[in-house]
């Protein structure tokens, strides 16, 4: 770290009179299209991100699923024990259901029409018919099950189990787990590339993630950054994004040959402050290098945002902004159809709604007080070159 907050440091004299100059520039340009658009004081419609909805769900809201063909939205209730089902279209709330203790984790398996649920206190993956919402089955898997994600190219569903630091592998066609896998300590979020037939895991108590090809072989990768927690996959450029809870970075590996390419940390201005980031989503077909989407969190001891950065790799990322949302602990999802954001927020009981788009503007969000520092990292983790924003 404190090589981290070297870097911090020089790179801040440096660029500070540009910083400065950039800053009154977007204010200036801000200012105008504002004035020009009288949708709403302070938000230009015709800039991104902007919110469409907030949806009242039950208590501690953590995962979220989407069913595009279906146009629904599953969100699990972690301390409520249910599973709400949201009309996409409307925002309307159409059933809650039960859906085991302290569920996390949740995917939608559009294989076979099942809703799967990582029911973390009681050690199980709850299924449900998305047809009908009735119990399938309950499936045991490992300690703690955390997140959850679903190949439906294999018809496979990959559970990390955060407590016994493997990954239990299920097979969609027989609801049985037919592989445990040993991936490291504190395996906690998952995500697939169905195209690679990947599955990338997160290691919270390793600073690495795990590469799973099939069901069979594991790697890790060392991503150089400590607490990585969220995980979200650019399947345009075949990136695998990490958000990093106790090192404040996003980390960055190319899935095609699960190389660590780098690393962006994030500072709340003036003082520099750490900001610890949780979850994380993409927009990958859109400007030149994706959105990427990232929370804080108070309980973290961060700031209860959403940050949006308008671009990604390879182009290092951009100054971040960020959306309020209190307390968006475990759920975030992208619509790639849609281009809709959807995260849950735990303290309020809600699922906000944003709509992506070009431009993100400054006026839209809080103004630009969230610096990212990028390294551009060499094989052994260092950095071969440092880009400020």
């Amino acid at each position: 770290m404190n090589g981290s907050n070297d870097l911090w440091r020089n790179s801040r004299a440096v660029m500070a009179l540009a910083v400065a100059i950039g800053l009154l520039l977007v204010v200036s340009a801000g200012s105008a299209i504002g004035s020009a658009n009288q949708a709403a004081p302070g938000v230009n419609a015709a800039c991104y991100p902007t919110q469409l909805a907030s949806v009242t769900v039950q208590q501690s809201p953590h995962g979220v699923a989407l069913n595009s063909a279906a146009k629904r939205l599953y969100v699990v209730n972690h301390d409520s024990n249910t599973m709400t089902v949201i009309n996409s279209e409307t925002y309307a709330v159409v059933k809650t259901v039960a859906a085991g203790y302290g569920p996390n984790g949740i995917a939608y398996n559009p294989t076979n029409n099942l809703i799967y649920i990582a029911a973390r206190n009681s050690n199980k993956v709850r299924v449900i018919r998305a047809s009908n919402y009735t119990l399938f089955k309950t499936i045991s898997v490992g300690s703690q099950p955390n997140g959850i994600a679903v190949n439906p190219t294999t018809n496979r569903i990959y559970v990390a189990n955060y407590g016994s630091g493997t990954v239990s592998v299920i097979s969609g066609a027989t609801n049985t787990v037919i592989k445990t896998l040993a991936v490291g300590s504190e395996p906690s979020m998952v995500v697939v590339n169905p195209a690679t037939n990947k599955a990338y895991v997160s290691l919270h108590g390793a600073g690495k993630i795990a590469v799973i090809s099939g069901v069979t072989t594991v790697t890790k990768v060392d991503i150089y950054s400590a607490g990585p927690y969220g995980i979200a996959l650019d399947r345009q450029r075949n990136l695998v994004y990490v958000a990093t809870i106790d090192t404040f970075r996003i980390a960055v590996v190319d899935g095609a040959t699960s190389t660590f390419l780098g690393w962006a940390e994030i500072r709340k201005m003036p003082n520099g402050e750490p900001v610890p980031l949780r979850m994380i989503a993409v927009d990958p077909a859109i400007g030149s290098s994706g959105h990427v989407f990232v929370t804080t969190i108070a309980t973290d001891g961060g700031w209860n945002k959403v940050l949006a950065l308008s671009k990604g790799w390879p182009e290092y990322f951009a100054r971040a902004y960020a959306l309020d949302l209190k307390a968006a602990r475990e759920g975030i999802a992208f619509e790639a159809s849609t281009k809709r954001l959807f995260v849950t927020s735990r303290s309020t009981g809600k699922l906000a709604v944003y709509q992506d788009g070009e431009p993100i503007c400054p006026t839209n969000l809080e103004m630009a007080d969230y610096e990212v520092t990028v390294c551009v990292a060499n094989p052994d983790g260092t950095c071969q070159q440092v880009v400020t924003h």
